[in-house]
């Protein structure tokens, strides 16, 4: 059921009917920071990991 629920989502936004913002990015090795800002609340929409 989740993956069903996952593909819908990403089907959704792959059309544009739904847009997802993504307010900061971080590498993998940035994950420091990216914990300590979400705790110091930094981070005021969606944060995503680039690989």
């Amino acid at each position: 059921m989740k993956q069903a629920l996952l593909t819908d989502l990403f089907d959704h936004e792959a059309a544009s009917s739904i847009r997802i913002d993504i307010h900061k990015r971080y590498t993998l090795t940035d994950a420091a920071r990216a914990h300590s800002d979400l705790k110091s609340r930094q981070i005021l929409g969606a944060s995503v990991f680039t690989i």
